[in-house]
């Protein structure tokens, strides 16, 4: 079984909307708006910004997940369904708090399920 591989470009674009967000929530909006003026790009609205939040906290887990599958030694196949499992609950655990990127969210879940439902049976 081989198993889609992102793209360092896709990695590298969690971990800088990853940064914003945490800018955001450890030095304010403020810090934000610094960014923004020194770059000379518009500033995100409330919305963008509540968008990144729920993103990276849906994509983290996916990023985390699949950091401990992508590990280089003692990782083999036992290692994939309680991966999934703990991903899986966890993405669970969001639905309440996921409003804007529940689209994402489903969509995960939807993948996960349907790509390795044969592996759960066996």
């Amino acid at each position: 079984m081989q198993t889609a591989v992102p793209s360092p470009q896709s990695y590298s674009l969690f971990l800088a909307v990853e940064k914003i967000a945490h800018i955001q929530r450890e030095q304010g909006e403020k810090a934000i708006r610094n960014v923004c003026t020194a770059l000379k790009i518009k500033m995100l609205n409330p919305a963008e910004m509540r968008f990144l939040a729920e993103y990276t906290a849906v994509m983290k887990l996916l990023a985390m997940a699949h950091d401990i599958l992508q590990g280089e030694s003692f990782v083999h196949m036992g290692f994939l369904l309680p991966a999934l499992s703990q991903l899986q609950e966890k993405l669970k655990k969001l639905e309440s708090s996921c409003k804007v990127c529940r689209p994402l969210l489903t969509a995960l879940q939807t993948g996960i399920q349907k790509r390795f439902r044969g592996l759960a049976r066996s």
